[in-house]
């Protein structure tokens, strides 16, 4: 590594996570997108693919697809965002499936689409994408069987399924399945479940589950293994004077003669600026980031002194993903893909280090 900070991924705790939704009973849909949530989709995708049968993995947008197609050309992948209409024959030409989101979007497909997968989208609430009604519904599927589109699977997704006492999702699941049964087509494949849908409600209409923080260990009912660690180590130690600032705009001031640290990251890595003044730890004793988070690095205020070198834990055993998105105000999703990939990921397997990944430096193990 040319800069001492990285993450280290888990994967002992991500098949385990995969293997806790595998009880299901229902194919899992591994969600990959934004890089795999921050933990690398390449890596993550074939070893879900490799060690944990899984055969569907879902992502964003076609690029995405493409990128994981290259690497894993045995994967089902679904891509669950807007595909524009010129790049369709990419997506025929790659075997990846794509989501129709609307009556619209069918009627502008070519008038001859044969070789195109598709899984139609309905909208139960989120009015994100998705056909909003029955008669929607049944006009698409009519348009896409004249274009001769394999319509190989039907969904939706849960806006509250993170809060059992919403009733929101049992609706969501009614209209979904009304609609289903009612148009007048079977559908290979029927899904509309994210993590904590999969969870909180227990179904024998549908016979997918979208998986997607669940799998990176995060679910709002079940205790599961977080797969990502953030480290870094202290470049550069020197004592300071009271009154001294520290960082950009000189927010901060020391209170007495103390300890000061450099760390190798920033805000540009995806180390939020709001994280000044949080807690990080030297093995099992903690330290406080002091000032402005710099681009590309940060200070911590030590209880005494360490020398260079000394490995400082930013996510990890002692400071979960959790606590750090409750203290900013906002949710794993975002911390997790916030990390930028200046950041090179280690992956361990069986207490062995079996990847590395970092796009400036290509190298594998």
């Amino acid at each position: 590594m040319f800069r001492e900070t990285w993450i280290t991924i888990d994967l002992n705790a991500f098949e385990q996570n995969l293997k806790h939704f595998q009880t299901k009973n229902k194919e899992v849909i591994l969600v990959a997108k934004a890089n795999a949530y921050g933990h690398g989709d390449i890596e993550m995708c074939r070893f879900a693919y490799e060690h944990c049968n899984i055969h569907w993995i879902a992502v964003s947008s076609l690029d995405e697809a493409c990128h994981i197609h290259s690497h894993i050309p045995g994967l089902q992948i679904l891509v669950l965002g807007h595909t524009p209409i010129m790049h369709i024959p990419t997506a025929i030409k790659q075997g990846i499936t794509l989501t129709i989101p609307s009556l619209d979007y069918a009627n502008a497909l070519p008038a001859i689409s044969s070789g195109l997968h598709a899984h139609i989208k309905i909208d139960t609430g989120m009015n994100r994408l998705g056909c909003k009604n029955l008669a929607e519904l049944k006009e698409t599927i009519a348009v896409l069987q004249q274009k001769q589109v394999s319509i190989d699977g039907v969904f939706s997704h849960y806006a509250c399924s993170d809060d059992q006492q919403n009733d929101m999702t049992s609706q969501q699941l009614k209209q979904f399945q009304d609609m289903v049964m009612n148009c007048g087509y079977t559908f290979p494949w029927i899904h509309i479940a994210n993590t904590d849908g999969s969870q909180c409600m227990d179904d024998s209409f549908t016979n997918a589950i979208r998986i997607g923080l669940g799998a990176y260990g995060f679910s709002t009912y079940q205790t599961l293994s977080p797969c990502l660690s953030l480290k870094t180590k202290i470049v550069l130690t020197k004592q300071i004077e009271k009154g001294e600032p520290v960082s950009y705009s000189s927010t901060y001031h020391a209170q007495d003669q103390q300890w000061l640290a450099t760390i190798p990251i920033g805000y540009a890595d995806g180390w939020s600026r709001k994280q000044e003044g949080r807690t990080v730890y030297l093995q099992d004793t903690p330290a406080t980031l002091v000032g402005r988070i710099c681009m590309d690095q940060c200070m911590i205020h030590l209880p005494k002194y360490y020398p260079v070198g000394t490995e400082v834990e930013l996510i990890g055993d002692h400071v979960s993903i959790l606590d750090i998105a409750k203290d900013l105000d906002t949710i794993p999703y975002e911390i997790l893909t916030c990390l930028s990939d200046r950041i090179p990921r280690i992956y361990t397997y069986q207490h062995k280090t079996i990847g590395y990944s970092s796009p400036r430096f290509e190298h594998d193990e």
